[in-house]
């Protein structure tokens, strides 16, 4: 019987972490669409397909869910691009260049990690809440 209950357990939590992200993909969506001074926590709930009630059992305030959109920015620039430009990254200026074509890569083919980043930057400047 604890094998069912750890395997339900798991699947709950699957569940929850697959809801959290659909909310914070939706706000990072938003963001790149909108602006954040359009972010509403309704048109993000809408977004995923949840209710108001449900984004906030996930995400107490909207600072909560700023800071998970800004934790999946900062994964995305940690991952190399699965289709990504391949150059020798052995020596220090392969390093270097590599860092740079990732960069130029991302930009052209992730435009909204940008606007979402520049967006964040812009709020921080004027919300002491947001710049840590």
């Amino acid at each position: 019987m604890d094998e069912i209950s750890e395997l339900e357990s798991g699947t709950r939590a699957a569940h929850r972490d697959e809801r959290r992200r659909s909310l914070v993909l939706a706000a990072y969506q938003l963001i790149a669409e909108k602006g954040f001074e359009h972010l509403r926590t309704r048109d993000v709930a809408a977004r995923a397909g949840v209710n108001i009630a449900t984004l906030h059992y996930y995400f107490a305030h909207k600072e909560d869910l700023i800071r998970g959109v800004v934790d999946h920015l900062l994964s995305e620039f940690r991952t190399l691009p699965a289709s990504g430009p391949v150059i020798e990254n052995t020596t220090p200026l392969g390093l270097i260049r590599s860092m740079f074509m990732t960069t130029y890569y991302r930009f052209q083919a992730m435009p909204e990690m940008f606007i979402v980043l520049i967006e964040l930057v812009l709020r921080s400047l004027r919300d002491t809440s947001i710049q840590p």
